[in-house]
């Protein structure tokens, strides 16, 4: 009978101790307040192309991406023509140069309506800007696992906005074949 009591007394501390956890946890994951900055991260490709999706869907105005595969993924091609359909405009930046599945996967964004840009660069850097209010860096390092950070910080925003214009200066037009 002691030996049970004292099991339970064991697994009643435990499970106190993971509500204590769970608490904590909730408290770090509960949204962003309308007013208030943040940063978040992750690691990898589809964790980046889905906070792109979830970035692109509430935009009102403007889009800037940056990227060297222009790649697809239905929720963000979903999310894509939903924006431009509400009369968003999409600027994307690509980095790299484009071999015939990457000039079809960029063909498709322009048919869409994107204005497309292409520098070809060294480093490879997945960028997302939503009106000039939040922002979507993933560094690629050419792993599927490569980290992905998100921020709503003006600052923050404004450096990458900065980033992007002037890369966008320097790119040329991408245009499709005749």
């Amino acid at each position: 009978m002691f030996a049970l009591k004292k099991m339970f007394i064991q697994n009643k501390i435990k499970i106190e101790n993971l509500k204590e956890k769970t608490n904590r946890l909730i408290k770090e994951l509960k949204p962003f307040k309308e007013n208030s900055f943040g940063l978040w991260s992750s690691k990898g490709k589809i964790a980046c192309l889905e906070k792109a999706a979830e970035m692109i869907s509430k935009a009102k105005k403007i889009g800037f991406a940056m990227t060297s595969h222009f790649s697809r993924y239905p929720p963000l091609d979903e999310a894509y023509v939903n924006a431009l359909k509400r009369g968003i405009k999409i600027k994307m930046l690509g980095t790299s140069n484009l071999d015939e599945a990457k000039k079809a996967r960029a063909s498709w964004y322009l048919n869409q309506g994107a204005e497309i840009r292409i520098l070809p660069m060294n480093t490879q850097t997945t960028l997302g800007i939503v009106d000039n209010k939040e922002v979507c860096v993933r560094i690629d390092n050419n792993s599927l696992d490569s980290d992905v950070i998100w921020s709503n910080n003006p600052a923050l925003v404004n450096i990458f906005k900065t980033y992007f214009n002037e890369l966008w200066i320097r790119a040329k037009k991408f245009k499709l074949a005749s």
